[in-house]
């Protein structure tokens, strides 16, 4: 979800949307390999750093975005969280 609100605003500010897709998909991949690690995800920081990223968007805007990921999904973890704990109590 990051990536896709991070690519449409890299498009609106001018950036050519293939090769910020990849660009974005690279960092992702690293990004994972960290969290498979057990790591926290460092995706904000990548992108933020990468410089063909920062020429379209300051790490102050690349911040905003994730905060807006984070926005858009809502309750949704503690929806799931509650209906995880009413299940569980359904199968005991």
């Amino acid at each position: 979800a990051a990536t896709e609100i991070l690519l449409d605003e890299l498009v609106k500010q001018g950036a050519h949307r293939q090769e910020m897709h990849d660009v974005l998909r690279e960092k992702a991949q690293e990004a994972q390999v960290e969290v498979r690690k057990g790591n926290p995800n460092p995706l904000q920081h990548l992108v933020a750093v990468d410089e063909q990223v920062t020429n379209y968007l300051s790490p102050g805007k690349i911040a905003e975005l994730f905060h807006a990921v984070n926005e858009h999904i809502g309750d949704a973890i503690q929806e799931c969280d509650r209906i995880l704990a009413e299940m569980s109590e359904e199968l005991k």
